[in-house]
């Protein structure tokens, strides 16, 4: 009898500490999922983000004596730029990306700073505004002189970031995607002359 309670006793706490251990594990594949951008069957992906995309225009951002970045804007190689308008060029139908080369070294959260500031300019909610700069703190890295990072925004509404060619997140929003361009495509941008460049308007 003494045997016996003890055998159940025993199987009793193997299969507690078995479900403890399954529900630890549950914890932290959750935990993970949460604070990685991009899943773990995308974390490999290299490619050129515009390789099937034709570039618009091309300009270069300047403060005082400082060169920050060169950027270069493209659209669908499907579509013949030479007859485009400029709200055509800006339209959401199409595959859009801008690709930023940097000339400096600048940590991530002066980027996002940055990015917050010139919402502000164009008039977003400061609660777009907190929702946006939200995954932007998780998916953008410090970036140096020669880094690369580039927006995709598919007409999807997805807005999906490289960094040096590599896939490091995506944003489901498609309001998000059309706002992050607007900071160097808008009317209401603070660089107009970098504008004219990337919509082909100005070499």
């Amino acid at each position: 009898m003494v045997a016996t309670l003890t055998k159940v006793l025993s199987d009793s706490m193997y299969w507690r500490l078995m479900m403890l251990s399954l529900l630890l594990v549950s914890v932290v594949l959750a935990n993970a999922a949460v604070a990685s951008p991009v899943a773990s069957s995308t974390q490999a992906i290299n490619a050129n983000p515009t390789a099937s995309l034709n570039k618009v225009g091309a300009g270069q951002m300047d403060y005082l004596f400082w060169s920050i970045y060169k950027a270069e804007y493209y659209l669908d190689s499907e579509i013949n730029q030479t007859t485009l308008t400029v709200a055509q060029k800006l339209s959401h139908e199409s595959t859009r990306a801008l690709k930023i080369e940097y000339l400096r070294t600048i940590e991530s959260e002066a980027l996002v700073k940055a990015t917050a500031e010139q919402w502000q300019l164009l008039g977003y909610s400061q609660n777009k505004i907190d929702q946006w700069v939200t995954p932007l703190k998780v998916i953008w890295p410090n970036v140096e002189s020669g880094s690369t990072l580039t927006v995709k925004v598919t007409p999807q509404g997805a807005s999906q970031f490289y960094f040096n060619n590599a896939l490091i997140g995506q944003v489901q929003d498609a309001q998000f995607g059309q706002a992050f361009l607007s900071i160097w495509l808008s009317e209401k941008t603070s660089e107009p002359e970098l504008r004219q460049q990337l919509l082909g308007l100005r070499k």
